[in-house]
């Protein structure tokens, strides 16, 4: 996955914002890394995925998200 986003930032215009469409995947840990590689460019609706993600308590992706949204909530992760 993070060669995947390394290549869609380096192509013109930041092609990162692409992953947006996986936010509805069938694969929880397709959604979870999806929202966790876009967080720096839309941290709502980011944030947004990783909470279903922890409301519907799919594990281990919930628990995943619930990490993610601590550690920006007491700035221990900035997205980039």
């Amino acid at each position: 996955m993070a060669a995947i986003t390394k290549e869609l930032c380096s192509r013109p215009g930041g092609q990162r914002r692409e992953l947006v469409a996986l936010y509805n995947h069938l694969n929880e840990q397709v959604r979870l890394k999806a929202a966790i590689h876009t967080l720096a460019l839309i941290p709502d609706e980011a944030c947004d995925v990783l909470q279903k993600l922890i409301d519907d308590r799919i594990y281990p992706q919930a628990a995943d998200a619930g990490s993610m949204l601590d550690s920006l909530k007491v700035g221990r992760y900035v997205p980039r």
